[in-house]
């Protein structure tokens, strides 16, 4: 019996910074005649998927989950066939995981339920124990489907996406995976399931998807449009969002502390560095090979709004520089007062 879902809402998926809110305004920024837009902090690519019609696109950010959702919604042109996998299973893979409820056969250790679900060894509760045991089964099955060449490459990209997006609408947080919440949310005692993606497919090949530094990439690509959105304050990314990180990497990673955190030394941005953040900047600019830079900030950020026009004025021409303020409403908590802040965002031409 199919039980696959509807297509899921690609905007579902909670993470800091998300540009979800802007991208009618980024769009507003970009030239006309433009061909190339690179988004070299791509996060969840929604600003990619937003101008995939339109662009060909450059798409990257250091930490590989990303990568994973770049590969899967900026890189597929059809939608994936699965013939294989039909073939030797007789049912769709999204159908496949979703029916299989228990008796799980592992090929190897269930490291997410060994160490974030509570068992006799772990007291970590970011998933309950079934969601946990199911994420495991699901993505040691994806890399032997792989191995097997049940399934290509691209198939392979989109089941882990898949997993991803649904991992993220059962794990027991507030929103990020620097923390667990030590009271069961509902949704996370919901079971797991995996969803059709919804990508627009246009018959492009031409996208490009990296998983590096951003100021290691720069000197490796070129375009009319550089897209830069960084992080703004000193919360790194990859702890955030490390258990995101493990499941698609798979990669069973020595962890530590309460949280259970790989180690990320690789993966620090000097962007999140009060010290580095605007050398790093400068840096970037400085270095790209694109005919017009649009950058997104937010005003409480750790690089000034004044040492930002600055750095882009220092590399592009004067009279083409703009910085629009975007006010919005920041709630601290319910207790605490709005805070009005604005999201800068900033166009010259180099």
């Amino acid at each position: 019996m199919e039980t696959r879902n509807k297509k899921q809402e690609w905007y579902l998926m909670r993470y800091i910074g998300s540009k979800i809110l802007l991208l009618d305004k980024i769009s507003n920024f970009i030239p006309k005649n433009t061909q190339t837009l690179c988004d070299i902090f791509a996060g969840t690519a929604s600003v990619g998927k937003y101008f995939k019609k339109s662009y060909n696109l450059i798409s990257n950010d250091i930490l590989y989950f990303s990568f994973i959702l770049q590969k899967a919604y900026l890189q597929l042109y059809e939608e994936p066939k699965f013939s294989k996998f039909i073939a030797y299973f007789n049912d769709h893979p999204i159908d496949y995981f979703n029916e299989k409820t228990s008796s799980y056969n592992f090929l190897d250790r269930p490291f997410i339920y060994e160490n974030y679900s509570p068992n006799e060894n772990c007291q970590r509760s970011y998933f309950s124990v079934e969601n946990a045991l199911k994420i495991d089964y699901i993505r040691q099955s994806i890399e032997q489907f792989l191995k097997d060449e049940i399934i290509n490459q691209g198939e392979y990209y989109y089941l882990l996406a898949s997993l991803i997006e649904a991992v993220s609408l059962v794990s027991n947080t507030a929103g990020t995976y620097g923390a667990y919440l030590k009271i069961w949310d509902k949704r996370s005692l919901k079971p797991l399931t995996l969803s059709l993606l919804n990508i627009d497919f246009y018959k492009k090949t031409n996208n490009l998807c990296f998983n590096e530094n951003s100021n290691s990439l720069i000197d490796k690509i070129s375009g009319d449009v550089l897209y830069i959105d960084p992080p703004y304050n000193s919360r790194q990314y990859a702890p955030n969002y490390h258990i995101l990180e493990t499941i698609a990497r798979y990669d069973y990673p020595k962890i530590s502390g309460v949280t259970g955190v790989r180690d990320y030394t690789s993966l620090k941005s000097n962007f999140c560095i009060k010290a580095k953040a605007g050398l790093e900047l400068d840096n970037l600019v400085s270095r790209a090979d694109f005919k017009h830079i649009i950058l997104s900030y937010n005003s409480e950020g750790i690089i000034s709004e004044i040492d930002i026009e600055n750095i882009l004025k220092k590399y592009g021409k004067e009279t083409t520089y703009k910085c629009e303020k975007i006010p919005y409403r920041r709630y601290k908590s319910n207790k605490e007062a709005k805070n009005d802040v604005n999201e800068l965002l900033f166009y010259i031409e180099k």
